[in-house]
């Protein structure tokens, strides 16, 4: 018999070697199946995908496996509602952030959503143009679920009217930082009769 000297040449000694060697390959290799398992959990754990709504609209969500679950963390702020398996509906009540997550058939996390709804500037441009196509100057920006309201008016009265338009949109979310043009504001007119001063000012 022949040996090629990997294994004792003593019968006993061969069994019990190569077995050894067998078992030891065998712990050190990791199961396949369960590390697939824990792959895949850690996938869905990571799987967090940032969406901007804006409030009063809606959006369908297609989704690559079916879900069996859907959670709003906020319901004053969003709402969902599952269509299908693999579709969902999803919208934006008020400005503000929250989560909705998504659950797959096996009862593990498939996806998580930072939902933040924003307000509807173009509306909010639209309006003001409509009402006060005068003020030409008003800047608007979103930053999170704030609205800046920036650049210059023609009087004090069309200040108020702006914020209380832009307060519609966002409520306690508006920041003022518009100012009064005094070269376009109406001019203060000053009467002056028998030595009694009245002014006359528009607000």
């Amino acid at each position: 018999m022949n040996y090629d000297g990997h294994c004792s040449p003593i019968p006993g000694l061969f069994n019990r070697g190569c077995l050894l060697l067998v078992l030891t390959g065998i712990a050190l290799c990791p199961p396949p199946v369960a590390l697939s398992q824990s792959a895949g959990e850690n996938a869905h754990l990571r799987q967090t995908e940032l969406m901007k709504l804006v409030a009063g609209k809606s959006q369908i969500i297609d989704t690559p496996v079916p879900i069996t679950r859907a959670s709003i963390a906020n319901p004053d702020v969003a709402d969902t509602l599952v269509l299908s398996p693999k579709q969902l509906y999803v919208v934006g009540k008020q400005v503000g952030a929250t989560n909705l997550t998504l659950w797959d058939k096996n009862g593990q996390v498939l996806k998580i959503y930072d939902l933040e709804i924003i307000p509807d500037l173009d509306r909010l441009r639209q309006q003001l143009h409509e009402l006060l196509p005068q003020e030409h100057n008003v800047r608007i920006q979103a930053s999170h679920d704030f609205v800046t309201l920036s650049g210059t008016v023609t009087s004090s009265a069309a200040l108020k009217e702006i914020l209380a338009i832009a307060e519609a949109y966002a409520p306690k979310k508006i920041i003022n930082l518009l100012q009064v043009d005094r070269e376009t504001s109406p001019p203060v007119v000053v009467d002056v009769i028998k030595g009694v001063t009245t002014s006359q000012v528009e607000f």
